[in-house]
């Protein structure tokens, strides 16, 4: 008898797939986030209201991440229950939870502390004295805090950022690929995804500088998902970056032309990049791995079902 007749042909899968599968989510996206604009514009909820942009933004994601994924598409893993889909995106992986919350407060310090100084430096080649009442106003965060700023509001997107690319599209990659070719290929992915932002009203140089910037902001995530094995640290880095960036750029923000602006982002982005990567790999290493709870992500098996 012909042994192909017990070879039974695999159907398709978007876990055998991440490039296909993230082409359809995108479009799929590009559907959800018109009708909810559509419903948003027929409800009336004002265009200044700051949860205006979080619902336009969020619901679509919100839809796609936590309905689509793991019941229509079946990603990272295949057909899982709910309950393992939060596993498999690392968003219930919280153990040991203190190092990796200090892990992730220590990469949105340094983050911060050297976006601060690249506004000071800007001064400085201004020619503009750099006073330290100047220098404690740049790192003077409150004003990205309630009642100021609404930025915690604003910020709160990047956690389905991180749950889409991170929890579901780096596992997707880490199938097919060896962990530096599957960062590479998400953090590219990532930037290509900011390109969404050309229908914004803002400059149309900012969205592409957006697109620029992130690939080197990908690629660390990548690393610190990885060597932590959670979505805690990476949402934790994004969310406070995303928060306080007003604070620190404040003032390059004000007086700087918005192509200096881009420009200083994207040195910052590739300058910080390899620092981080390199502290992420000395404290997991020193400290995380002292955890029975700790096993960093290597490339994933494939799974046959």
């Amino acid at each position: 008898m012909n042994t192909r007749q017990f070879v039974q042909k695999r159907k398709f899968q978007f876990i055998d797939h991440p490039w296909i599968y993230q082409m359809v989510s995108v479009l799929v996206f590009i559907v959800l986030f018109i009708l909810v604009l559509i419903f948003v514009n027929l409800i009336g909820i004002p265009s200044r209201e700051p949860y205006r942009s979080l619902v336009v933004a969020g619901l679509p994601q919100a839809l796609s991440l936590f309905i689509l994924a793991p019941f229509v598409y079946h990603v990272p893993a295949g057909k899982r229950s709910y309950k393992e889909y939060l596993g498999d995106i690392r968003l219930t992986q919280l153990k040991p939870f203190l190092p990796l919350f200090i892990l992730g407060l220590s990469c949105a310090a340094f983050w911060l502390f050297t976006s601060g100084l690249c506004t000071i430096l800007y001064r400085y080649f201004q020619g503009l004295p750099v006073t330290w009442g100047f220098i404690e106003g740049v790192y003077n965060l409150r004003i990205s805090l309630p009642p100021y700023s609404q930025s915690y509001i604003y910020a709160l997107t990047t956690i389905f950022e991180e749950i889409g690319t991170r929890g579901i599209l780096l596992p997707l990659f880490l199938r097919q690929y060896r962990p530096q070719k599957a960062i590479a290929f998400s953090a590219i992915l990532f930037g290509l995804g900011h390109l969404l932002n050309l229908v914004n009203p803002e400059p149309k140089i900012w969205a592409l500088g957006m697109s620029l910037w992130a690939i080197p902001y990908g690629i660390f995530y990548g690393h610190l998902f990885i060597k932590s094995n959670s979505l805690l640290p990476c949402i934790m880095v994004h969310y406070l970056a995303n928060m306080f960036i007003g604070s620190v750029g404040a003032y390059r923000d004000r007086s700087a032309p918005i192509e200096i602006q881009v420009l200083m982002i994207i040195l910052h982005s590739i300058a910080t990049m390899p620092l981080l990567i390199l502290w992420v790999k000395f404290y997991t290493s020193k400290w995380l791995s002292k955890h029975e709870s700790y096993k960093p992500i290597l490339r994933i098996n494939h799974r046959r079902d």
